[in-house]
């Protein structure tokens, strides 16, 4: 995709289309930014739709590979840093070409989802998926 006159980026590292710095994300601290985000651009009557990790896979996870679909799924480097905390990587093969990414991903239980949703003034409206993965909140 070409860079557009309006997004452009400099600096050390990989510059993305729109012109931001990978390697400056990728060296900032991970913050609470991204719910207050969402609850100043939801509607009042709006909806904000939340992915987590479900309690039990934090527990559950290990090294694994499956194939579905075609898609051979991965997870490898799996460890745990600190109290509440997974570090792994996820591998994606599809034919010839594959992809990866390494991440760290902190425990986000119910009281605790709920704490952050209240500090973003949302509240907790219900679980989209029976382990509770997906779950929908509204303006408080």
């Amino acid at each position: 995709m070409p860079r557009s006159a309006f997004s452009t980026g400099s600096g050390p590292g990989v510059i993305t289309p729109d012109g931001c710095a990978v390697d400056l994300y990728a060296s900032l601290p991970a913050g609470d930014a991204i719910l207050a985000c969402c609850a100043r651009h939801v509607a009042a009557v709006g909806c904000v739709v939340i992915e987590r990790h479900p309690e039990s896979w934090f527990d559950d996870a290990k090294e694994i590979e499956a194939v579905r679909d075609g898609i051979i799924f991965r997870l490898r480097d799996v460890s745990r840093p600190a109290a509440e905390l997974l570090a792994a990587t996820v591998e994606y093969r599809v034919g010839d070409k594959e992809w990866a990414q390494s991440f760290l991903t902190r425990r986000l239980d119910d009281a605790r989802l709920r704490d952050r949703l209240r500090d973003a003034r949302l509240r907790l409206d219900s679980a989209l998926t029976d382990d509770g993965g997906w779950v929908l909140a509204r303006p408080a």
